[in-house]
């Protein structure tokens, strides 16, 4: 409806992935520093979750549109049922040609491939979504895939995409061999409520209709809270509000419209409504039913044109963070490194039964292991922004995990800061920690060496 009264050309908020109009906010831009690094450093595994709807399929395939100037890209969606299929999938998107449809054919063309395309200089990188719905023999097949490699350097990339519980998959008994193999991971996060009208506004920027137009700030307020910040519900709650302008016959999205279309009108209001839908039905409830509906499309118009302030609903503003994980082998290859410990309450009531690792102040110096030479640490995330890595490091703080953080610069030139748990004079006492990080936070983590701090 509002297509043809604003004069769109295209839908600016899609109901599914639009890489052509990728919003890149600091989840994003996150998620994307990780995707490039793991391309230019070679690793082998690497995994990007989020709740469905953040963006993760509209970021990868953006990213994988981007590779194929300098490298050969793929990406796998859709059901994946047996090995045989998903390397058939995969030849048919690198255009790769086999003798026949056999897992043994398609293996022995793709891995020629992947000779020629390593003597070219370029890498070859699978991305596969939905990649918590892979069947356990099409997950050994990828496992497999990792396995190509010549004596320095992976043949093929692979970047698995999906929900959250991917994570738990990867680190399950029977996946635990490939969860280990995983060197680059993160999650993606919502939008903001600043994000999310930067969102807006560029969707509408990327898609510009022919009457101006733009949602003011009370109106972003009230998408965000109907949407959390999910980029796929901010999509659904700015088409709902816009349709409701059109039947509105107003000429501008407003605060109040938004409000109504998303929430409906204040209780009061609502209460007003429902006693003259009776009173036009005249107490028949069939009738009152469809003089409700009249009476609230009236109701809609009525409340975006009062005055006045909007009333909250219940409940307080929804919480959103976005806190992507995991790095790079910056922390064995960078230099200058810095370390700032976070604030450290008590330590985890686990921890403290006992007589576990003791919470480290502010002021507390680095171990005497760190003093002597190489240390080593759990990392818990790694971040470009330095304030997503200070609100990491203080939440796991504050669940019982003292944090640090460690800055290093890799060989592009970006500086990461990274969060580390942990300070141990070997590796194992590290791996230990990690083990059971995994098993209280069930998030993936990797041990690196602290170096001298």
């Amino acid at each position: 409806m509002f297509l043809e009264r604003f004069g769109f050309q295209e839908h600016p908020f899609p109901d599914g992935p639009d890489p052509a109009c990728l919003f890149v906010g600091r989840a994003q831009e996150e998620a994307l520093a990780h995707l490039r690094y793991a391309v230019s450093e070679g690793e082998g595994f690497s995994v990007i979750t989020g709740e469905p709807g953040v963006g993760k399929t509209t970021l990868c395939r953006a990213f994988a549109g981007r590779l194929r100037a300098e490298h050969e890209a793929a990406l796998l969606s859709g059901p994946l049922r047996t090995p045989a299929e998903f390397l058939s999938a995969l030849n048919r998107q690198l255009g790769v040609a086999a003798p026949s449809a056999r897992a043994g054919d398609q293996t022995g063309a793709l891995n020629r491939f992947l000779m020629e395309r390593k003597i070219a200089g370029r890498r070859v990188v699978v991305l596969i979504d939905n990649a918590q719905d892979l069947p356990p023999a099409v997950l050994e097949q990828v496992r497999l895939l990792s396995n190509l490699e010549t004596t320095r350097d992976k043949l093929i990339l692979i970047v698995l995409i999906g929900d959250p519980g991917l994570e738990a998959l990867l680190h399950s008994p029977k996946l635990r061999q490939m969860g280990q193999r995983v060197s680059v991971a993160c999650r993606l996060g919502p939008l903001d409520e600043q994000e999310t009208g930067a969102y807006i506004a560029h969707k509408l920027a990327c898609r510009p209709p022919r009457v101006p137009l733009s949602f003011p700030a009370e109106a972003v307020h009230w998408v965000f809270r109907s949407s959390g910040g999910i980029p796929a519900k901010v999509n659904q709650a700015c088409t709902a509000v816009l349709n409701a302008v059109c039947q509105a016959g107003l000429p501008a999205v407003g605060g109040e419209m938004a409000r109504a279309a998303l929430f409906g009108p204040p209780p009061a209001q609502q209460a007003f409504l429902r006693n003259a839908a009776v009173r036009l039905g005249g107490g028949r409830p069939f009738a009152a039913a469809f003089a409700a509906a009249g009476v609230l499309a009236l109701g809609v118009l009525f409340f975006s044109l009062r005055g006045g302030q909007p009333t909250l609903p219940a409940g307080d503003a929804a919480v959103v963070k976005a806190l992507p994980e995991e790095e790079t082998r910056a922390a064995e290859e960078g230099v200058g490194t810095a370390a700032s410990p976070a604030e450290n309450p008590a330590p985890h009531p686990a921890d403290a039964a006992r007589g576990g690792t003791k919470a480290r102040g502010p002021s507390s110096p680095p171990s005497a292991a760190a003093a002597s030479g190489l240390s080593w640490s759990v990392q818990v995330g790694a971040f470009l922004q330095p304030e997503n890595a200070r609100r990491a490091a203080s939440e796991f703080t504050g669940r019982g995990w003292p944090a640090r953080i460690a800055v290093f610069r890799d060989g592009k030139g970006r500086t990461w800061h990274t969060v580390r748990i942990g300070d141990h004079a070997d590796r194992g006492k590290a791996e230990a920690q990690a083990e059971e990080f995994l098993r209280r936070e069930g998030k993936p983590v990797v041990v690196r060496p602290y170096g001298a701090l």
